[in-house]
């Protein structure tokens, strides 16, 4: 899980209610996590998801609720997220959220991250849809109370 979880009585009425109002920019760039990230679109009924292509990036200006699920898998780089998460107010850079596929070397892929002063990555390895399918899911859900919890 790359979200802390919370456990609250009102969080399915909060959810439930605010589900559509968060969008969750599904960032792939090689075959395989292009394929993950629609499978992952077409799956996920109930929440509003938005692909995006590297070079959409750049010009992404997110507002109100929102997250950024990072698919990386092997051959690619996070240069251009850290450059671009680097223009994020610091409060919004944990709604970015690096998925990483089973094996790759997380130290070595995050360095770019690091080396913008960033701070601690959220990130997590995934062997599969299934695994990716159930830690984006919860993790969206909890961006989805977080941000509208109260309202």
């Amino acid at each position: 899980m790359v979200m802390r979880q919370t456990r609250n009585r009102d969080r399915v009425d909060v959810v439930r209610a605010h589900r559509f109002d968060t969008t969750a920019f599904l960032l792939a760039n090689q075959p395989n996590c292009l394929r993950l990230a629609r499978t992952e679109s077409d799956a996920l009924t109930g929440r509003r998801l938005r692909l995006l292509q590297p070079a959409e990036l750049a010009s992404l200006t997110p507002s109100g609720s929102w997250c950024l699920a990072v698919i990386v898998c092997p051959g690619d780089t996070i240069d251009a997220v850290a450059a671009w998460a680097s223009r994020l107010d610091p409060k919004d850079r944990s709604r970015v959220w690096f998925f990483l596929s089973a094996g790759l070397d997380a130290a070595s892929l995050l360095k770019p991250w690091d080396r913008a002063g960033l701070g601690d990555p959220l990130w997590t390895d995934f062997k599969g849809f299934l695994d990716f399918n159930q830690v984006f899911a919860n993790d969206l859900t909890e961006q989805i109370y977080q941000d509208h919890k109260g309202a």
